[in-house]
């Protein structure tokens, strides 16, 4: 039986469990772990960042990246079907202690103007706006992607703002083959983005956060605080490696013109490459 409930429900595949028993590993705590510091590396190149974590999930990651980006009493900007707002425990209000401004849009996309109106004036009484942040794709929308237009558009109004913008990428890689549009592309109309590894691609633990260098080291600070370092953390990295450079979704990146990131890490990242278009997936 097939289950289509949910993407969550993803296995490892026998030859991504073989990949992450068989991992070069240290402790990540002390970035010693060479899988964990190879997969950081690959996916600043995939993406177009400066720096990378690796963290235990796509919610921590979008956590940490909420709590950089505001300070209490702030104010993030969302669609009202974001995933921090239905399935995240009211996380951003308790972790950041920040307020929540929901817009309506298009099935988790919203517009410049949607921004504009939740901005709102310059009021001492209200909440400063410290933070966009986009879904992409909107999960509860139907898993709608975000085209780069309108992405741009509303990315331009937040910095006119001075406002940071956040991509909650849990299924970007989605969004990629989908629609054509490069990783590389999408981040760069924001200023910090999650990639998640365990929905779709199929790895049983992990994503990362990039952003820029003070950014992840302001990151790496709240990944200590609460909880995110995984000593050896190199096994389940090597998951997510695997996740990204197996032959089925490396042949879906080329066909769609887009370079797979097996390109920039599959020769170097595990103890035993993946050849990720000649790989069996058994």
């Amino acid at each position: 039986m097939i289950d289509l409930s949910s993407d969550t429900v993803t296995q490892p595949t026998r030859e991504m469990r073989r990949v992450m028993a068989e991992a070069e590993v240290g402790d990540a705590g002390l970035g010693e772990d060479p899988t964990v510091d190879r997969l950081q590396e690959a996916v600043c190149e995939l993406l177009g960042m400066e720096g990378a974590i690796f963290l235990p999930s796509e919610r921590m990651a979008n956590e940490i990246a909420f709590r950089v980006w505001t300070k209490p009493g702030d104010k993030i900007i969302l669609d009202w079907l974001s995933h921090p707002i239905h399935s995240e425990v009211s996380a951003p209000i308790l972790l950041c202690g920040v307020t929540i401004h929901p817009v309506h849009g298009d099935h988790g996309v919203f517009t410049e103007e949607d921004v504009l109106a939740a901005l709102g004036s310059i009021d001492a009484d209200l909440p400063h706006a410290a933070l966009v942040a986009v879904e992409n794709t909107n999960y509860l929308g139907g898993g709608k992607i975000w085209p780069l237009g309108p992405l741009k558009a509303v990315s331009d109004i937040a910095k006119r703002w001075g406002v940071h913008v956040h991509m909650d990428g849990s299924r970007l890689m989605n969004a990629v083959v989908a629609s054509g549009i490069s990783a590389r592309e999408y981040a760069s109309e924001v200023d910090s983005v999650t990639l998640g590894f365990t929905k779709g691609l199929g790895a049983p633990v992990g994503a990362v956060l990039a952003g820029n260098n003070s950014f992840i080291k302001e990151a790496r600070r709240y990944q200590r605080i609460i909880g995110g370092i995984m000593q050896q953390g190199g096994i389940v990295a090597a998951g997510a490696i695997y996740a990204v450079t197996s032959r089925i979704v490396c042949k879906l990146l080329w066909s769609v013109g887009v370079i797979p990131l097996s390109v920039l890490v599959c020769k170097n990242c595990i103890q035993h490459p993946v050849d990720a278009l000649a790989v069996s997936e058994a």
